[in-house]
């Protein structure tokens, strides 16, 4: 009698820092993912240059994307944009991309904006540490985790 050997996952998932070759699937990922999107390509490629993005990336294909930065002058690390394929949500991607941005926050305080009405999102939050501290224009929540 054969035996019936499960060959392991060989697609790669992960999690690396956005290249500029990256830029046409984040902007079309922002697109899907928000009513307003602020970006253009020049301004997404600066930030790929600054090492502000990073992409979730499994089995070739980019399926999220993070971005987050300390703005000039600010105390708090700003979680900007995270955004995920809606063919990939439900998987952890979102966790682990927002666990990036908070890794690269090296333990500072970090906010960031959520729609009022994306309750999956304000869910991964707050199971992330993050209470809600404000409302802002266009129906944007402002929440802030304390530094760690």
């Amino acid at each position: 009698a054969g035996r019936l050997f499960l060959q392991p996952h060989t697609g790669a998932t992960v999690i690396r820092k956005a290249t500029l070759q990256d830029t046409g699937a984040i902007l079309a990922l922002a697109r899907a993912s928000f009513v307003v999107v602020e970006k253009d390509d020049v301004a997404l490629s600066l930030s790929i240059k600054e090492g502000n993005v990073d992409v979730a990336e499994d089995e070739g294909r980019v399926v999220g994307y993070v971005e987050s930065f300390l703005p000039p002058g600010r105390p708090a690390y700003l979680l900007n944009e995270l955004a995920v394929a809606r063919n990939a949500r439900g998987l952890g991607w979102g966790r682990k991309l927002a666990e990036r941005g908070l890794e690269r926050a090296e333990g500072r305080r970090v906010r960031l904006f959520v729609s009022h009405d994306n309750e999956i999102a304000k869910g991964l939050y707050v199971s992330l540490g993050f209470e809600e501290i404000g409302r802002a224009q266009g129906g944007l929540v402002l929440m802030e985790r304390n530094a760690k």
